[in-house]
C-alpha cells in the first residue's frame, strides 16, 4: 500500500511539470487555484486507499465505490499520457543539452518546451482534443517544435 500510494505521488509530481509549466504567466489567484485543484486528487485517493485498507469503506454501497474507482482510473490513465509526453519532451531536452555541452555554445534552448506543457493537458482533458481545439484561457504555442 506504501509503495503504491509513494508511486502516485511520484507519478502526480511529474505531472505537475505540465501544469506549472502551463500556469506559469498566470496571477498568482488562479495559479494556487489550478495548483490546489491538481493536488486535491491524489491526496483524495491516498485517503481513499488508507480508509479501504482499514475496512472503512466496507459500509459504503458498491456501486458508489464502483464510480469511485472508474473515476480515478479514467484521472490516472489521463496523467499517464501526461507523462508519457512529458517524458518525451525531456528526452528532447536531454539530447539539446547534451548537443550544447559537446558543441561548445549554448545555441539551442533547452528549457521546458510549452507546447509540450500544453499538449498533454489538452490529451488529459479529452482524448478527441487537439491542441487547436483546446479551450483554456490562451490559445496553444505553435506546436510544429514540438517533438
Amino acid at each position: 500500500l506504501l509503495i503504491t500510494i509513494v508511486f502516485i505521488l511520484l507519478l502526480d509530481w511529474y505531472a505537475f511539470q505540465a501544469v506549472r509549466t502551463l500556469a506559469n504567466g498566470w496571477p498568482s489567484l488562479m495559479r494556487i487555484l489550478a495548483y490546489s485543484l491538481h493536488w486535491m486528487v491524489p491526496i483524495a485517493l491516498a485517503a481513499w486507499m488508507l480508509a479501504s485498507a482499514n475496512g472503512l469503506t466496507e459500509g459504503v454501497h458498491k456501486n458508489f465505490l464502483t464510480v469511485i474507482r472508474t473515476l480515478f482510473f479514467i484521472i490516472y490513465i489521463s496523467k499517464m499520457l501526461v507523462v508519457s509526453i512529458l517524458f518525451i519532451d525531456d528526452l528532447r531536452r536531454g539530447a539539446l543539452m547534451a548537443y550544447n555541452y559537446f558543441a561548445g555554445a549554448g545555441t539551442y534552448d533547452a528549457s521546458r518546451s510549452r507546447c509540450c506543457g500544453w499538449y498533454p493537458v489538452c490529451l488529459s482533458k479529452t482524448l478527441k482534443t487537439s491542441p487547436r481545439n483546446c479551450t483554456l484561457n490562451r490559445s496553444p504555442p505553435n506546436l510544429k517544435f514540438c517533438v
